[in-house]
């Protein structure tokens, strides 16, 4: 274990390897990470308590002593708890003091990503373009990007998506490419063209090409623009405004759709446009691009004030003495929001459309950033199962389906807790499409505690737990020993009644393990009766399924494998599969070769989810507590209070599931689109808080305890975030 600590601290900080860095925190990481004292120039490790003493051979000081003698401090501690630490002693930088956490992120550093300058178009707002509809008698609205939106990020994409369905009857099609050129063709011949008219061009092209295949394509065209089509809802309120108010509506449409097409486009979207007249340019032969369109409109609208709003050309708007509201797009919106750092990760068609379904949702409104100058807002835990947790989880059903299709004698357990969203998503999918035959999905009841105890056969194995607890570096000793031996230990044992950080040498462990070896009969006869109890389970959940010729996964969330490791010992034979692995290669996991892990191909770049697993671990628990053992009829037991708050997690949940729903709608076989995993790992990042603004309720849902570790009942949210 030290040398992957050490390697990973070797790799971290190369750069800073003759500067005075000073540690934060007493616990055994600290210890190890100081065995590299002849690479680094350690000047001492601060604290906020033992301050004076000498630990692991460095004295213990205050923060504020440490600012003459360090240039940097390094937080060294679990994610969770960096947030608190830092905030702590964020007072230092005023000395020069950069503060970094183990993950090598400078917490100190300015983040100019974030760094927004002065936007005109964030002075925009609904109350605004009220004010002007009042002021106006005749109002026009553009359709595209204004009323309505696609759930792509360009609209080009369009075309890419009928290509890629009409590859089910057609072979080598270039569909898009043909279908962009014939359009262009025609507008420089001057032509406002129809939809008809673009596949005529499209035929006369392609002479040796079935004339149904093209009336095919064009009901294509039609049913994707229909299905991608979404109303932007503050725009269309606005227009029933405007009608509402008595003033007269027109609505000018720039597209190749007839008034068929579009009357079923918009009643689709249930935008309602009775008493609006409608230009369509393909009809009256006039067009945006040189400004005709909107010099006809004048003409025929009579005497008035008029006013336009929407976004294609309208600088030519104004040439005809109509007043002009631009409306940014939604990719407009997001190219100048705080996480505009997503979109140059999309890649792929399908990466396209996965950030379409988000920005239908979050950059809907042409509004949304204006009150907070472009700084992205998530004001619930429903948004925020939809924002950041939805992609990633998208990403894993995808990997999971394309590794294990067609392997249906295999069986993948779920561990409980944090496999119960993604074994319900994953039923789903591998109950309607029987065809894929995908392995079937067990939710397993699994806890460190419960496979400990269980797998506790020697004096060995008790003496190896206890000094598996003494590298841990906080806590309550005999309350930490009960947990992992299963037993109660006396409260007044003097040996055992002490706090972790207060142990230092070799013969104190030592005795700590003698007093402990004499409970040796009352652990292994407890152990005994919880691995029967266990096995009682495992017969009831496996039956008959865990065979020779049954291949057994066992899905961890991010794991170092002490649970897997355990779990082999009762069920044997058990492959891996997990999003990641901690500290890998460890103590428990030596092959990474050997195990299925999502972000297996992806190198050793960093990835957002290491950062908020342990956020991702609540979102996707159950509404159950932690598994602590099996009664005699291997039913689960749960350890009392640990519940997460899941009346409010589970809005995160349905976030996560509308997302796919929405996505489905979309594309019926979305499982099996490959996702750059960059990118939906990405979301993650819009839970900081440079980036953007959080609600306080968010922190609801998270509240955290683990009693394996004898913690308190903490908020992992507000400890994180």
């Amino acid at each position: 274990m030290s040398e992957q600590i050490h390697q990973k601290f070797i790799e971290t900080f190369k750069e800073h390897n003759k500067r005075p860095i000073a540690l934060y925190g007493l616990g055994i990481t600290t210890r190890k990470i100081l065995d590299l004292y002849e690479l680094y120039n350690f000047v001492g490790i601060v604290a906020n308590e033992r301050i004076g003493e000498v630990v692991y051979g460095k004295e213990v000081m205050s923060i504020d002593s440490v600012m003459n003698s360090a240039e940097l401090i390094i937080i060294v501690s679990q994610m969770k708890s960096v947030k608190t630490i830092y905030n702590r002693i964020k007072h230092a930088e005023e000395a020069g003091l950069e503060i970094y956490d183990l993950t090598g992120e400078n917490l100190s550093a300015k983040d100019h990503e974030n760094e927004f300058f002065d936007e005109p178009y964030w002075e925009k707002n609904i109350t605004e373009l009220k004010n002007h509809i009042d002021r106006s008698d005749i109002v026009s609205f553009d359709l595209w990007d204004t009323l309505i939106m696609r759930k792509v990020l360009h609209p080009d994409h369009i075309f890419d998506i009928v290509e890629s369905k009409s590859k089910s009857f057609v072979d080598n099609l270039n569909f898009s490419y043909l279908r962009v050129k014939a359009e262009q063709t025609l507008i420089d011949m001057g032509y406002v063209p129809n939809l008809t008219e673009i596949y005529k061009e499209i035929r006369n092209n392609q002479p040796k090409i079935d004339s149904q295949l093209w009336s095919r394509l064009m009901e294509l065209e039609i049913e994707t623009e229909r299905k991608y089509s979404i109303k932007r809802e503050s725009i269309v309120y606005l227009l029933d405004y405007a009608r509402d108010q008595g003033k007269r509506v027109y609505l000018i449409f720039e597209t190749s759709l007839t008034s068929p097409q579009i009357q079923s486009l918009l009643e689709n979207c249930f935008i309602n446009v009775e008493n609006c007249e409608c230009l369509i340019s393909n009809e009256i032969r006039k067009t945006t691009r040189d400004g005709s369109i909107y010099k006809y409109f004048n003409e025929i609208a009579g005497t008035g004030k008029k006013m336009h709003i929407g976004n294609r050309n309208v600088d030519k708007v104004r040439n005809y003495n109509i007043e002009a509201i631009y409306l940014a797009t939604s990719y407009e919106l997001w190219s100048k929001s705080s996480i505009r750092y997503i979109l140059p990760k999309a890649i792929t068609l399908n990466d396209s459309i996965l950030l379409g379904v988000l920005a239908s949702k979050a950059f809907n409104d042409p509004f949304v950033l204006s009150s907070s100058k472009g700084k992205m807002e998530i004001n619930n835990l429903y948004e925020l199962g939809y924002y950041c947790f939805a992609g990633l989880t998208v990403k894993f059903l995808t990997w999971l389906t394309e590794k294990y299709r067609f392997n249906h004698n295999a069986v993948i357990l779920f561990a409980s807790r944090d496999g119960y969203l993604l074994h319900q998503l994953y039923e789903k999918i591998r109950s309607q499409q029987v065809d894929l035959g995908l392995p079937e999905g067990i939710y397993f009841y699994i806890s460190r505690r419960a496979v400990n105890v269980a797998c506790i056969h020697s004096e060995k194995d008790i003496a190896n737990i206890v000094r598996s607890v003494l590298d841990l570096s906080r806590g309550k000793l005999n309350q930490i020993l009960g947990q992992r031996l299963g037993i109660d230990f006396d409260p007044k044992d003097e040996i055992l009644n002490s706090e972790l950080n207060t142990i230092q040498d070799t013969q104190e462990s030592d005795q700590i393990i003698e007093r402990v070896l004499e409970y040796k009969q009352l652990i292994l006869s407890n152990a005994l009766k919880e691995r029967v109890n266990y096995f009682k389970y495992i017969d009831l959940v496996l039956q008959n399924k865990y065979n020779d010729d049954r291949e057994v996964y066992f899905f961890d969330l991010f794991t170092k494998g002490t649970s897997f490791h355990n779990l082999k010992k009762l069920l044997s034979d058990m492959k891996l599969i997990c999003f990641d692995v901690k500290d890998a290669p460890n103590e428990y996991i030596s092959n990474l070769d050997e195990i299925q892990r999502l972000f297996g191909d992806a190198g050793e770049a960093r990835f957002s989810f290491q950062k908020f697993y342990q956020l991702f671990e609540v979102a996707y628990a159950s509404s159950e507590g932690q598994l602590k053992c099996f009664d005699e009829k291997g039913n689960p037991q749960f350890i009392k209070s640990s519940e997460y708050n899941h009346n409010e997690i589970i809005a995160l949940q349905r976030g996560v599931q509308d997302f796919i729903a929405d996505l489905e709608y979309l594309n019926e076989s979305w499982y099996l689109q490959p996702i750059n995993l960059g990118m939906v790992d990405s979301f993650s990042e819009m839970m900081d808080v440079k980036r953007t603004i959080m609600s306080p309720t968010l922190s609801k849902g998270f509240a955290y305890y683990d009693s394996f570790a004898s913690e308190e009942t903490m908020n992992i949210w507000e400890n994180m975030i």
